[in-house]
């Protein structure tokens, strides 16, 4: 398992309930302890899972003095961690941190970039043959998508066949985002570089058709599939975004988006509108927007113009 250099500790943390809560029970000293193990996590259980490890294990991990015990019962009573002794995991870890999350993703991607310089994609399939057919299901599972939308709205697919659309993921993503208990609400301008999104002044049409009602998928599957590796936003489902949201910076959400879902283990995993699942994520970030220093509606407008300059680079 690949090893993380940093974890994400959110500014607010001292003030969250949570961690209140745990130092009423415990005392000031655990509350260094709870960053202790968040650090030690992203270094040795980079997926926030901690499988395998008993209490004891957990707290000998952190230096935990106190009684034994006491740290783990209180940490999984305020909702620090999940799971019973033996299967215990971080509380929506790859939400919080999804770079520490996505290690193994992208050290896999990598090592089998690696392989095809040096001997050639076949031959990197041969040796990596579980990450090849994870990317062959994935493909045909994103044309199967394109092929059914492109179905049920040609004149979309036509309106669309000449404009570009967002820039397509290559694995998982390396822009470390988040802003909830583990990570800071700041981004950095170097956080942005890898991933963008990028629309074309033709979806103007489109925009307006956006702006009346969300996209949505006419026969979504019968049961759930994860998200696929090289999922990307349709074009409808951005300019919905920025017309209904404008307020939210697609450049951090979309990537964010792809790392969380990818990183998610478990039967949560599966969904079967991913249009949806996407929507209500834009409109939960629209939600936090104006509380993390996000400018208000009344500056739409502008906020518009800057997205679609950026978007133009």
């Amino acid at each position: 398992m690949a090893a993380s250099a940093d974890a994400r500790i959110a500014t607010s943390l001292p003030s969250h309930p949570k961690t209140k809560k745990l130092v009423k029970r415990l005392g000031g000293a655990s509350g260094w302890h709870l960053v202790c193990l968040f650090l030690w996590a992203a270094a040795n259980r980079p997926d926030g899972d901690l499988e395998g490890l008993s209490d004891e294990d957990i707290e000998l991990a952190v230096d935990w003095t106190g009684d034994d015990g006491a740290f783990v019962e209180a940490l999984s009573a305020v909702g620090f961690l999940d799971g019973e002794q033996g299967a215990r995991s971080i509380h929506d870890w790859a939400e919080h941190n999804p770079w520490a999350a996505g290690a193994d993703a992208r050290k896999e991607k990598a090592s089998f970039a690696a392989l095809v310089r040096q001997h050639g994609r076949a031959q990197a399939e041969h040796m990596m043959p579980d990450y090849a057919k994870r990317m062959r299901d994935a493909r045909k599972q994103h044309e199967e998508n394109e092929r059914g939308h492109a179905g049920r709205n040609p004149l979309a697919s036509n309106e669309h066949a000449g404009s570009n659309e967002v820039a397509e993921p290559v694995g998982a993503s390396s822009t470390p985002t988040s802003r909830n208990e583990h990570c800071p609400d700041s981004v950095s301008d170097s956080d942005t570089v890898s991933d963008s999104v990028s629309v074309s002044n033709s979806d103007t049409k489109s925009q307006e058709q956006a702006s009346q009602a969300p996209p949505t998928d006419d026969d979504p599957p019968k049961r759930g599939t994860r998200l696929p590796n090289d999922w990307q936003p349709s074009p409808e489902l951005i300019a919905w975004a920025r017309t209904d949201h404008p307020q939210v910076n697609l450049r951090i959400e979309v990537p964010k988006f792809r790392d969380y879902w990818h990183a998610k283990a478990g039967k949560d995993a599966a969904k079967r509108d991913w249009s949806g699942t996407f929507r209500n994520w834009i409109r939960t970030a629209a939600e936090r927007a104006p509380r993390q220093g996000f400018t208000t509606h009344g500056d739409a407008p502008r906020q518009r113009q800057e997205l679609t300059r950026e978007m133009a680079r």
